[in-house]
């Protein structure tokens, strides 16, 4: 009997509000893409919104009650048990000070803050 192979229904929505870096939005999805791969995840989406560090500011007052800048945050947003609903925010201009000074690229080191 032939094995039967589940279709991925994946959703990736990128949005880049910081425009001081070349970002690779395909990069960035495609790392999305394969972390849920690794965890079995058929179906999902995933909201990245790439900002700055008062936006990060903002998000972590907001959602937080904490007046700091970070390099991410994340929310589960899942009500369903057959899809997963995920939103990222992750720092940018962090991730370019950061990839300076470990040398690698600016994407290397925001793929570290989704995974």
């Amino acid at each position: 009997m032939p094995k039967q192979v589940k279709q991925t229904q994946i959703t990736v929505n990128l949005t880049n509000s910081w425009s001081k870096a070349e970002i690779s939005l395909l990069k960035l999805k495609k790392v999305v893409t394969a972390v849920l791969g690794q965890f079995d995840v058929k179906k999902a989406t995933v909201n990245v919104s790439i900002v700055d560090n008062n936006q990060i500011r903002r998000l972590n007052k907001k959602f937080l009650k904490h007046n700091t800048v970070t390099d991410c945050l994340s929310f589960d947003l899942t009500e369903a048990e057959d899809e997963k609903s995920f939103d990222l925010a992750v720092n940018a201009e962090r991730a370019l000070k950061e990839a300076n000074n470990r040398g690698h690229e600016t994407e290397a080191e925001l793929a570290l803050y989704i995974t």
